[in-house]
């Protein structure tokens, strides 16, 4: 090889590593920034506890579950007691996640609850810790406004769906096509993560 052959190589090698710097710096690089501006701006978790009759049962924990806006959440069965107890972890579909996010966002622009269920309230109730865009919202069963909004019903869905008595909603194929329904099928088929 001639020095002239090395310089080539080492010229084409130079205007690939400047053609890469100038596509990651016009291209990737915004679009990942928007991503995780967007991922921020709609960040939420809901943390969930069952009141009233279970928490008078000595040594039993009340059921409860963490949800956050990724679709995962932990989940504490009803009837466990203290020494031992099992944490269920999975995900939820992304319609199941769509409906309650449009509650989510309605509800909090809303005022939150600000009754609580008493030590003497008996039955079932649930009281939630909700965490929206920075804010904290607390949000209780107890508070019949509460009781009778959309965001209490989805949380119930939710409920049923953890507790194995409702199957996750599956998608509709009229309102996400067929490329929606093929992207939920490997989203709840495969865990990844999207950062």
């Amino acid at each position: 090889m001639k020095g002239s052959d090395y310089a080539l190589l080492g010229l084409t090698f130079v205007t690939g590593m400047m053609a890469g710097a100038f596509l990651y710096v016009t291209a990737f690089l915004p679009a990942q920034v928007a991503k995780e501006t967007a991922r921020d701006e709609s960040s939420w978790t809901i943390g969930a506890t069952m009141v009233g009759d279970c928490e008078r049962e000595v040594g039993k924990i009340c059921s409860r579950f963490e949800l956050l806006s990724d679709r995962t959440y932990q989940y504490l069965p009803p009837g466990q007691t203290d020494a031992n107890f099992t944490l269920d972890t999975s995900s939820i579909s992304a319609t199941q996640i769509g409906l309650l996010e449009v509650a989510l966002t309605k509800s909090v622009n809303d005022s939150a609850s600000t009754i609580s269920c008493s030590d003497t309230f008996v039955g079932s109730g649930y009281e939630y810790d909700v965490r929206y865009e920075g804010d904290r919202f607390i949000f209780s069963t107890c508070d019949s406004a509460f009781a009778a909004s959309v965001l209490n019903a989805e949380l119930a869905t939710i409920w049923r769906i953890l507790a194995g008595d409702e199957v996750s909603a599956p998608p509709v194929l009229i309102e996400e096509g067929v490329s929606g329904w093929l992207e939920n099928l490997l989203d709840e088929s495969f865990r990844y993560n999207e950062n």
